[in-house]
C-alpha cells in the first residue's frame, strides 16, 4: 500500500494534491478519467486533432484534412453532455449511481 502526502500547488493556494509514490499508470488515468467524465474525455481526439490541423495550416501553410460535423451532431453531442454532467450523475438508483463521483456515490 503506497502513502499520500499532501502537496500544495505553488500558483493555486489552498488546492492540495496528493502524490504517491508508486504513481498512476496511464491505463489507470484513462479509466479514472472515463469515469469521472465520459462525454468530455470523448471529445479530447477531435479536438487535439483540430488544433493540430489548424497549427498545421496557421504555421506551414499545409490544409489537413478535417472533419465539420453537421449541426445535428454538434446539438445531439451538447445535449448528451448536459443531461450527463446535470442530470444523470446526480440520480440515485442503479444503473447510474456508478457514475456518481462524490462520497455518497
Amino acid at each position: 500500500m503506497t502513502t499520500a502526502a499532501a502537496i500544495p500547488l505553488p500558483t493555486s493556494p489552498g488546492v492540495v494534491v496528493k502524490q504517491t509514490s508508486g504513481g498512476v499508470s496511464r491505463k489507470a488515468g484513462v479509466i479514472q478519467a472515463a469515469r469521472f467524465h465520459l462525454p468530455a474525455l470523448v471529445v479530447v481526439p477531435f479536438a487535439a486533432y483540430g488544433l493540430v490541423a489548424w497549427t498545421a495550416r496557421s504555421t506551414f501553410g499545409v490544409r489537413l484534412p478535417t472533419w465539420l460535423p453537421s449541426t445535428r451532431v454538434v446539438m445531439t453531442y451538447v445535449v448528451v453532455f448536459v443531461l450527463y454532467t446535470t442530470v444523470l450523475r446526480n440520480v440515485p438508483w442503479e444503473p447510474f449511481a456508478g457514475l456518481r463521483t462524490d462520497a455518497a456515490g
